[in-house]
């Protein structure tokens, strides 16, 4: 199993601050670390959910903004 760590972000352009959320999640395939992505960035007030793995690399990036009415990479 994988493990990637969440981070979500409650105001926008927070994502050089601190995260209102962190947590740890584990996973078997990457589709159910998207399926989490979507389910955080769905909550409102959420604006930008990043997943990170073990070794600091970015694996997963979700934010929405009124500009791009939501964008994933």
């Amino acid at each position: 199993m994988a493990m990637a760590m969440i981070y979500v972000f409650k105001e926008p352009h927070s994502w050089k601050q601190k995260a209102a959320e962190s947590f740890t999640f584990m996973y078997a395939e990457i589709q159910e670390l998207e399926r989490q992505l979507i389910a955080k960035i769905s909550e409102p007030e959420v604006y930008h959910v990043t997943a990170f793995n073990t070794y600091g690399n970015l694996v997963g990036e979700i934010f929405k903004s009124k500009k791009t009415n939501g964008k994933a990479h």
